[in-house]
């Protein structure tokens, strides 16, 4: 299917999710185009999407750079390492993946330089595989307190990527985990935005949903598969 149809597709999907859920909020996406080609952004942006996320900074700023007149906001969605935290201040509007101190304090220091307020999700660990990175849900509290002191960067909220398993209980739990934790702190943070709960990928979202994700962040059921095994 067109990509143009495929989000048609994931909207009604979200839509049904939302429905037996018994949510109204609405619920962002962000359509995820690591690997692919940046005529697929251009296919995306032009039927409608807002926000696209990309896993790498290199390959992320090769493709942007091919189309520097469309208009959208960029989504930095995997780990990022502290050595290239200065060319995603520049690359990147979110950085979704934030969980290192130091790494946050340059991406703070680069913001600023460029004169701009970078939006970031701080990364919660909500499950026990050894590949995952964030940051322990015990430690979210002091993790957020020191983010938010950085004066250019805007801590909206948190993210997390659940357990790769079929099974939807653990599922579930990692992201009722992760929405307890954002709601815990909302009521020690009365005064910052933390207005974001992203969870949920194209094989989980709508649970996602059902447990109050307002921001899911969706590549093959939009895209397709991946072009190639990307790398940097």
């Amino acid at each position: 299917m067109p990509i143009r149809e495929n989000i048609e597709s994931v909207l009604e999907r979200i839509e049904r999710a939302k429905d037996r859920a018994g949510t109204k909020q609405y619920v962002e996406l962000v359509a995820v185009s690591k690997t692919r080609p940046s005529g697929d952004i251009v296919s995306a942006v032009s039927a409608g999407m807002k926000h696209i996320g990309e896993n790498r900074v290199q390959e992320a700023e090769k493709k942007f750079a091919e189309i520097p007149d469309l208009v959208f906001s960029r989504h930095l969605l995997g780990h990022l390492q502290e050595n290239k935290a200065n060319k995603a201040a520049s690359v990147f509007d979110w950085i979704q993946s934030a969980d290192e101190q130091e790494t946050c304090r340059k991406l703070d220091r680069r913001a600023g330089e460029l004169g701009k307020k970078l939006n970031v999700l701080i990364e919660i660990k909500t499950s026990d595989e050894a590949s995952k990175t964030g940051i322990d849900p015990v430690k979210a509290e002091e993790f957020t307190g020191r983010i938010l002191e950085l004066p250019n960067l805007v801590v909206r909220g948190y993210m997390t990527i659940a357990p790769f398993t079929p099974d939807e209980k653990a599922v579930r739990e990692a992201f009722a985990l992760l929405r307890r934790t954002a709601e815990r702190m909302r009521n020690v943070y009365r005064d910052a935005v933390l207005d974001i709960l992203s969870m949920g990928m194209t094989d989980d979202f709508e649970w996602a949903i059902a447990e109050g994700s307002n921001m899911v962040r969706l590549g093959r059921i939009i895209f397709g598969e991946r072009n190639y095994p990307a790398s940097e």
